[in-house]
């Protein structure tokens, strides 16, 4: 099978509140991956970041964003790779730095 790369121009990281299994919150990463066209397929894209999968993927209206929710904490300077199934791929060039994740808002806390 041709594998076909996917043009990913950036992304953006921000700390954000989640839902966690007991009904409270936790902290996780919201990354959002930049690109000219991101295909409305069946097959939802996986976004990772080093070993870490992202979940909630979704694609932007706009088709040129996708967004996902990162529960772990990757090691820092990992690459991120967006892929769909084995067809299509891309990687972003500048690696992720925690220092680059925006911090939760000030007051903005768990319950």
């Amino acid at each position: 099978m041709t594998v076909h790369e996917l043009e990913l121009t950036g992304f953006d990281a921000e700390t954000v509140l989640v839902p966690d299994e007991h009904g409270g919150v936790v902290d996780a990463i919201r990354i959002t991956v930049h690109g000219p066209s991101f295909p409305q397929r069946a097959l939802i894209p996986e976004l990772r970041v080093g070993d870490v999968r992202a979940q909630l993927v979704s694609i932007a209206p706009d088709g040129q964003s996708l967004r996902g929710y990162l529960r772990q904490r990757p090691r820092e300077r990992s690459a991120s790779v967006v892929r769909y199934g084995s067809s299509q791929w891309g990687t972003i060039r500048r690696a992720f730095r925690r220092r680059r994740v925006r911090p939760l808002p000030k007051g903005c806390q768990q319950r």
